[in-house]
This record gives structure tokens, sequence and C-alpha cells, in this order.
């Protein structure tokens, strides 16, 4: 896990296969930038080589959602999935931010304001998912259709 300088990291992790995931992702970047302090990261765990991290995490119900500061999954961090995820994502950050985050995020505005730089701008693209996967990178061997929805495993054709 990257430790990106004490900063919160939130992994979620889920899975295209369930309904459950479909219908949290929007929530989950819904959530963004309430909480400008943390990083959003995004973890297909069906894709191939990330299974493994999730075995490595002790992930087995999708999503599962985790908090991490330098690189160690935090106390009260784990969000699995259910009723009221986002709730439970939202009241376990509360409580994970502390003074420390607050001042780190407040220097670094005010390091951006002095350098000139439009603070708004940059929040609004740093408000975004890290995704590990979309139709473009993924080949022809798996499709989108319905609006990204439902995905379509083709097998792929030797040639």
């Amino acid at each position: 896990m990257n430790r990106s300088l004490g900063r919160l990291v939130v992994v979620a992790m889920h899975v295209l296969w369930s309904a459950n995931c479909v219908r949290l992702m929007p929530s989950v970047r819904e959530v963004i930038p309430v909480f400008p302090l943390c990083k959003f990261v995004s973890v297909r765990a069906d894709c191939v080589g990330l299974s493994t991290l999730a075995q490595e995490l002790h992930v087995t119900t999708f999503p599962t959602i985790l908090i991490f500061r330098e690189g160690q999954e935090l106390p009260g961090g784990r969000v699995v999935g259910g009723t009221r995820t986002i709730e439970k994502l939202m009241a376990a950050l509360n409580s994970l931010i502390n003074d420390e985050d607050r001042a780190r995020y407040q220097l670094k505005l005010e390091k951006e304001r002095a350098a000139g730089v439009k603070v708004e701008e940059e929040e609004e693209e740093s408000a975004e998912l890290q995704w590990t996967w979309d139709t473009e990178h993924a080949g022809r061997a798996m499709g989108m259709e319905d609006l990204g929805m439902t995905a379509v495993l083709r097998e792929e054709e030797v040639t």
C-alpha cells in the first residue's frame, strides 16, 4: 500500500459481477468531495493479480472499503458492504480524521494559494476514484453494455 505521507487512503475493493458493488460505487464517488483530506482508490478485485491483494487483505465480501494510514489498515477502518455502507464509511472517516490531517490539508491549500494554483480546479480533478479497469484497456475479451451496467466476457479470437 502506498504510504501517501500520513494521509488517510480509502480503498474500495469491489468486483464487476456484484450488483451491490455496481450500486455502491456511484455513492462512493459522491463521498469523495466531502472528504478532500483523504485519497480514494478503487480496486477491481476480480482483475488478474488483484484477487491476490484481496486475499492478502482478508477481503472475502464485496464491496469492502478499507481505510489505511502509513500503509496500515486502521482499527475501525473496514466497512463491509451491506446496508448503510455509505453511512458507515462516513462515520468511520469522521472518527479517523484527526487534527493533524486537517492541519496538513490546510497547509496544502495555503501553499497552493501562495503559488497561485486555482485550488477549486485541482480539487475537482482529484475528486475522482482511481479506476483499475475500463473498456479501453480491457481488450476485446471483455465488453461493456447497457451504460456500463453489464459486463460480457467473450472468448479471445486466436489469430
